[in-house]
């Protein structure tokens, strides 16, 4: 398992935030998939990532120091030796946010779509049908609060 299988979805992200916030300060290739770096946080913290072993790196920091976990600092220095994987990412987040962009797109189309609807209804309707609606409305509005009370019970026992 490679280094971001094993981390957080917080250490994760907050890595990745990190390297693309310019945090990585340095880096130095010590052996064949192995780093020592600096990373800036609430003050700098020394990190050894070695890629190959991912349990083996290590940050200063106090979430990781002594212990067994890949914190935000040491996925940031990954980020930093392969941009690779930074631009798969940058790639994800792009398609991720065109697909939301068209969600949020078609959303507001339908939105549209049901308002004119509503009030094209509502203009041919008189005073009293209007009225009757609200009440409905607000009956229904009114009674879900008891209807969440009541969700678990079914006709089976009545």
């Amino acid at each position: 398992m490679g280094l971001l299988d094993i981390c957080s979805n917080n250490s994760y992200w907050r890595g990745y935030h990190y390297f693309k916030g310019g945090m990585v300060k340095e880096v130095i290739k010590v052996d064949d998939g192995v780093y020592d770096a600096i990373v800036e946080g609430s003050k700098e913290y020394k990190v050894h990532l070695d890629i190959n072993h991912p349990r083996k790196s290590s940050c200063s920091c106090p979430h990781a120091d002594g212990k067994r976990i890949i914190c935000k600092h040491i996925v940031a220095v990954y980020f930093a030796v392969n941009p690779k994987e930074v631009k798969r990412i940058d790639k994800e987040i792009e398609m991720y946010e065109e697909e939301r962009k068209e969600a949020e797109e078609k959303y507001n189309k339908a939105y549209e779509e049901v308002r004119e609807s509503v009030i094209e209804r509502v203009e041919k309707m008189s005073n009293e049908e209007v009225k009757q609606m609200l009440i409905n409305y607000l009956i229904n509005s009114e009674m879900e609060y008891y209807d969440k009370q009541y969700e678990d019970y079914n006709d089976d026992y009545f």
